[in-house]
């Protein structure tokens, strides 16, 4: 069984549809090429579409998640919700991985996507 990997990254900055086409890309990358397997919250911007719900039901909603997983990886950028799950998480000690336990490939796809990161 793969360990569970918590994808944190930027969701609103600078746009959440085009951070979760950079954070799938990034997803698919660590999924294909190691042993975890990626959580991706940003999926939540369909749910929201369908019954929408205000910023902290989704930080909530994240974090129960996070609470599951072996490991976060923060990619970069700007985001106040990002920085509270590594900091839950460093809390609660779930190993924090570094951008360098990464496949390159994974880093490529977010930079592509997210010039502001």
């Amino acid at each position: 069984m793969r360990p569970l990997l918590y994808v944190a990254a930027p969701y609103t900055l600078p746009e959440p549809v085009h951070n979760l086409h950079g954070v799938c890309r990034v997803a698919m990358e660590i999924y294909e090429r190691t042993e975890w397997c990626p959580i991706v919250p940003h999926l939540s911007l369909v749910w929201q579409a369908v019954t929408p719900r205000g910023y902290d039901h989704w930080i909530e909603y994240d974090l129960h998640i996070m609470r599951q997983c072996q490991a976060v990886v923060r990619l970069p950028g700007h985001s106040p919700g990002a920085d509270g799950e590594v900091e839950e998480a460093k809390r609660l000690g779930i190993r924090i991985l570094s951008l360098d336990e990464l496949p390159a490939e994974a880093l490529k796809h977010w930079h592509i996507q997210n010039p502001l990161a």
